[in-house]
């Protein structure tokens, strides 16, 4: 079902690991589709997840980062195994059809990494319960609002300015709006990190949509990891 498919990245790197028997051959079960993240290397490196492309028999990796970019690695650079994720796009709760009293159960949120809750207006009491119940499993949760870019312009068009999102005469309405926004959220819903997007691809790197990606991206790592030390000692134990 559902888990079995959003986990089946997990199982299929314990699995492969499981197989071996020793420190050398974990090393070389690292292999291209992989994603593994980057360790002793720069401090604008560590940390950082990337994608094996090829490997070759004298322990050396080609990956490529998440900007694209490919770099030559040794195994030894590799901390981490990071298993695959899944997306899935779930109906909102407090519905006749998605009840909120049968909501977190029936759609098992309390195993998912993180969950992303969005709104274009505002939360409803559904969803605030629904945040709730995320805190007491200890589920991370992403709060955004979309289509902020409509407000931006809608208040330009009331103050009877011409400009447009991204030019310098249009940024006070930028803040402003943003800033009204998040305030009425952390009045109006005691919440405090809201995270205001636009879905046009034109303004994907305005906003706080590259700090919704990076947290986003800390918060799965956290969640996903597969830490090769932990892996030798299930191996240990397994001998």
């Amino acid at each position: 079902g559902i888990f079995r498919k959003a986990f089946e990245g997990v199982g299929r790197i314990f699995r492969r690991f499981m197989e071996l028997e020793d420190e050398e051959e974990i090393d070389k079960a690292v292999g291209p589709g992989d994603r593994v993240m980057i360790t002793g290397m720069s401090a604008d490196l560590n940390g950082r997840s990337a994608e094996v492309i090829s490997a070759d028999s004298n322990n050396m990796l080609v990956i490529k980062l998440d900007d694209g970019k490919q770099l030559t690695v040794s195994k030894k650079t590799i901390s981490s195994v990071l298993a695959n994720c899944k997306i899935w796009d779930l109906p909102g709760a407090g519905t006749p059809r998605y009840p909120q009293a049968t909501y977190l159960r029936r759609m098992g949120i309390r195993h998912f990494d993180v969950v992303v809750l969005m709104t274009a207006s505002r939360f409803t009491e559904a969803e605030l319960m629904l945040m709730e119940e995320l805190r007491r499993w200890k589920v991370p949760y992403f709060l955004v609002r979309s289509k902020i870019d409509f407000d931006i312009e809608a208040e330009i068009e009331d103050q009877d300015e011409v400009c447009e999102i991204g030019e310098p005469s249009a940024k006070p309405f930028e803040d402003a709006t943003i800033k009204t926004v998040k305030d009425f959220f952390r009045s109006s819903h005691s919440q405090d990190k809201i995270y205001c997007i636009s879905s046009r691809a034109k303004y994907r790197s305005r906003f706080d949509f590259l700090e919704l990606e990076r947290d986003m991206q800390t918060a799965i790592k956290a969640q996903r990891v597969v830490d090769s030390r932990q892996v030798r000692e299930l191996l240990s134990w397994r001998q």
